[in-house]
C-alpha cells in the first residue's frame, strides 16, 4: 500500500463538453486527489463559475475527493516588467473563490512565461532579489503556507533561502528535475520536509508529462526509494488515461519487468 495520497490532473479524458466536471467525475474512485488545472489567467471565468463551484462542492461531499489548484502558468512573475501586486491580487481572488470547495493547496510557478514559452531564468543576484519581491507581494495577499512553490526549468535550490524564510511549502516536480538535469538528491537535501507535494511523470523521447517511469531518463529506483518514505501528496501529472493507468500500475508493482517498454509503446505523443 502506498504511504502517500495519490492524485492526478483534471485533464485525463478529452471530453469536449463540460470538461472539468466530466474529468472530476471520471476520476472519483480512481484517485484521492485532483489537481484542478487553471493554466491560463485569462481563461478562468468558466472554471470558477458558480455552477462549476457548486458541482465541485457536491462531488467532494459525496466522494471525499480532495482538490488542489495549479495556478496559472502565464503570470510571467520573473519578468521585471510584470506588476507582481496585480498578479498577487489575481492569485488571492482564486484562493478566495476556491475556499468554498475546500481547496487549501495552490501550486505556483515563479518563472518567465511569454505566450506559454519559457525564457531562461538566470541564477543571479538580480533574480534572487526579484524572487524575493515576487514572494513578498504574494505573501501580502495570501497566507504563504497555502502557496506551494514548484521547481520549473531553473535550479530552484539557488533561491532556497528566500523561499524557506517565508514558510512556503515546496512542490517537487520530479519530471522537471530530470528533464532539466537538476539533482534530485540536492533538491531533497535542500528543501527536506518542506516538500509537501510531488509531481510524478516520466520522460519519453525527451518529452515529459508521460507515464512514469518512462524510457529511463528518470531514475525510477531513486524516485521509488524517496516515495516509500514520503507521506505527502503525489500528483501523477499526465494528461491521458493510458499514461495515468500505466503509472498507477507501476506504483502498485514497481518490479514489473516490462513496464518501461510497455509505457513507451502505449503512451501517446
Amino acid at each position: 500500500m502506498m504511504p502517500f495520497t495519490i492524485g492526478t490532473t483534471s485533464y485525463i479524458i478529452p471530453e469536449p463538453n463540460d470538461n472539468l466536471i466530466a474529468n472530476v467525475r471520471f476520476l472519483v474512485g480512481k484517485v484521492k486527489r485532483i489537481q484542478l488545472l487553471f493554466f491560463g489567467k485569462d481563461y478562468l471565468a468558466e472554471l470558477m463559475s458558480a455552477d462549476i463551484i457548486e458541482r465541485l462542492t457536491e462531488i467532494r461531499a459525496a466522494s471525499r475527493m480532495e482538490y488542489s489548484v495549479h495556478l496559472p502558468i502565464d503570470y510571467d512573475l520573473m519578468n521585471e516588467r510584470t506588476d507582481v501586486s496585480r498578479a498577487a491580487d489575481h492569485i488571492a481572488h482564486i484562493v478566495d473563490v476556491m475556499k468554498v470547495v475546500g481547496v487549501n493547496d495552490f501550486i505556483l510557478h515563479v518563472d518567465r512565461s511569454e505566450n506559454f514559452k519559457y525564457p531562461e531564468v538566470a541564477l543571479t543576484e538580480a533574480n534572487r532579489r526579484r524572487i524575493e519581491a515576487v514572494l513578498d507581494a504574494v505573501d501580502a495577499a495570501v497566507d504563504p503556507k497555502h502557496v506551494f512553490i514548484e521547481n520549473v526549468g531553473f535550479d530552484l535550490t539557488y533561491f532556497a533561502a528566500a523561499i524557506a524564510k517565508r514558510g512556503h511549502p515546496i512542490c517537487m516536480d520530479l519530471g522537471h528535475l530530470y528533464r532539466f538535469g537538476h539533482s534530485m538528491d540536492a533538491f531533497v537535501d535542500t528543501f527536506g520536509s518542506a516538500i509537501q507535494e510531488v509531481h510524478l511523470h516520466g520522460i519519453i523521447d525527451g518529452k515529459d508529462h508521460r507515464a512514469f517511469p518512462g524510457d529511463g531518463a528518470v531514475d525510477a529506483a531513486r524516485v521509488m526509494g524517496f516515495l516509500r518514505a514520503y507521506r505527502g501528496s503525489v500528483i501523477i501529472e499526465v494528461f491521458n488515461e493510458i499514461d495515468l493507468n500505466d503509472t498507477l500500475m507501476y506504483l502498485n508493482n514497481p518490479q514489473l519487468p516490462d513496464q518501461c517498454s510497455s509505457v513507451k509503446k502505449n503512451s501517446r505523443t
